[in-house]
């Protein structure tokens, strides 16, 4: 328990020391006025109304206000400013009308510019309201740009249609272009744009990109064992096997690629003996040979935050609810003066137990990663037990 704290601390220190970088930027204010500094880069999922900057490396944390300030770049992204009329229509599935008309709201919000030109395109975010905005070179305001679900009912189902009226404003841009195969979309409509404005605006889609991840271990495991039959428990002790596993990694695009899902098949074994002597009423003196073996699966499923300490390596904290799948468990029991046999059972029961792990790894250039790692008390039939691991492994995909 008390190495569990430890490392439970030693991660809350992590999340509390570790900070986002700040790159290079500006901001400019109302007046017009634009100051070159370093923000804190966020790369924010939902569009913010404030930013945090220093005017140097050492320099004092400051804040700046969406009232205040028009338009800030970081790591060469830029949001502006705008006030606008957005959809706010339910888009959950379950809160569908008939409705095909948006249902307008005004709204003052920084907008992130996804291609630049004689017309520009830009998205906003908040949650799981998704929504782009178009801007001539004519005008000081921003067009939504319109996608809308709604349900059609007849008398044999209900069905749900889109109101498609972006293709019929892409089109009054460019109408030679074509839009049939234009998705409501980043990728989709920063293609289109390509295509309009003949610049390169594929950054913008590389930089929101997520990343999958298949990472084969070799790792191993010191398990701690009390077996625990028939009203008897044993402390038997540790010892350290090798486990190897495989990994499963998704990096989410948001929050500079900070947050990731993963599941991993881990192969655990444990083999050990001890002999047990016992006092029996206070005089009588009881050997016992105790024999555990068993193994099992670990299915850990949860996820990660990973803290970058420069562009070659990061540092991640993982957190998973476990699935201990128990493929053996036996336990025997002997007198090592006689060699009679006690207990000699196998469960033959195919069980599932549930825990939590908690993960501390380093990785560099992506590639190759070391992994220290605590699994609970995983409580099987006839032993209990928990686990401090280390592994290596190499990121093959």
């Amino acid at each position: 328990m008390k190495k569990t704290l430890s490392l439970l601390l030693f991660c809350l220190s992590l999340f509390t020391i570790a900070q986002i970088k700040y790159k290079e930027g500006y901001f400019i204010t109302n007046d017009g006025s634009k100051t070159n500094c370093l923000i804190k880069d966020m790369a924010w999922k939902n569009h913010p109304s404030n930013i945090e900057y220093k005017e140097s490396e050492d320099g004092e944390t400051k804040n700046a206000n969406i009232s205040n300030i028009k338009e800030f770049s970081v790591n060469n992204t830029i949001y502006r400013r705008f006030t606008f009329k957005l959809d706010n229509s339910q888009t959950s599935l379950n809160a569908l009308n008939e409705d095909k008309n948006p249902v307008w709201i005004n709204k003052t919000s920084f907008l992130k510019l996804l291609a630049d030109g004689e017309t520009q395109l830009y998205k906003f975010s908040q949650n799981a309201n998704v929504k782009y905005f178009i801007k001539k070179t004519n005008s000081e305001n921003v067009e939504q740009l319109v996608y809308k679900q709604f349900l059609v009912e007849t008398k044999e189902q209900s069905f749900v249609q889109n109101n498609n009226d972006y293709k019929k404003q892409l089109d009054s841009i460019n109408p030679n272009i074509g839009t049939s195969n234009v998705k409501y979309t980043d990728k989709s409509l920063i293609n289109w744009f390509t295509q309009y404005t003949g610049k390169d605006n594929n950054e913008s889609i590389k930089k929101e990109k997520g990343k999958f991840n298949i990472i084969p271990k070799i790792g191993f495991l010191s398990s701690n064992f009390e077996a625990n039959y028939s009203s008897n428990k044993y402390d038997l002790g540790s010892k350290i096997s090798i486990s190897p596993s495989i990994e499963f990694e998704y990096i989410f695009a948001f929050n500079k690629n900070k947050w990731s899902a993963f599941a991993e098949l881990i192969y655990r074994s444990y083999s050990n003996e001890k002999n047990i002597e016992t006092t029996v009423y206070y005089t009588f003196i009881n050997k016992r040979l105790i024999e555990l073996k068993n193994q099992s699966i670990f299915i850990p499923l949860g996820f990660k935050h990973h803290m970058f300490i420069n562009d070659n390596s990061k540092i991640s904290l993982g957190v998973a609810l476990t699935s201990n799948i128990i493929l053996k468990d036996h336990i025997k029991e002997t007198d090592p003066t006689n060699n009679n046999v006690y207990v000699d059972y196998n469960n033959p029961n195919f069980n599932v137990f549930v825990g939590y792990q908690l993960g501390l790894g380093y990785t560099y250039k992506n590639k190759f990663l070391v992994e220290a790692k605590y699994i609970s008390d995983s409580s099987l039939n006839l032993s209990s037990g928990k686990f401090y691991g280390l592994s290596l492994g190499y990121n093959i995909f």
